[in-house]
């Protein structure tokens, strides 16, 4: 378990050092064992039950063989403000104003924040393969 935890910090630490735009920061990491992993998947369960959302019980399945899990995403990303389109939006501030509130995510994002993920995942992943 030691050596997986220790791989889970490395890549956690590859993402948070990527390059973002800007330079802002909006990753958000969090690396997670034991119980809270059962209690992950158990979640994921309870969800396909309820909804039927396709590969959820897979996926708790797969979650249960884990020893660890880094999960990466954004947190209270804010639009770039070069107003290029991207999003959907003419403008960064129509993106904001048509922000949706979902249960699975608020959206639509700033396209930046996005690849600025996707990089922080390469990063991690790179990491990983090392």
């Amino acid at each position: 378990m030691d050596i997986i935890y220790t791989a889970a910090q490395m890549m956690e630490l590859s993402a948070r050092t990527a390059p973002k735009s800007l330079g802002q920061d909006f990753i958000a990491t969090k690396i997670v064992s034991g119980d809270v992993i059962f209690k992950l998947a158990d979640e994921l369960d309870r969800i396909f039950n309820e909804t039927q959302r396709e590969n959820f019980d897979r996926d708790a399945e797969t979650i249960r063989k884990s020893e660890a899990i880094l999960f990466i995403g954004i947190k209270d990303s804010k639009e770039i403000g070069l107003n290029c389109g991207a999003c959907g939006f003419d403008t960064c501030e129509e993106n904001l104003v048509n922000r949706e509130k979902r249960t699975d995510f608020v959206g639509p994002l700033c396209s930046f924040r996005m690849l600025d993920m996707g990089i922080a995942l390469g990063s991690a992943v790179k990491t990983a393969s090392i």
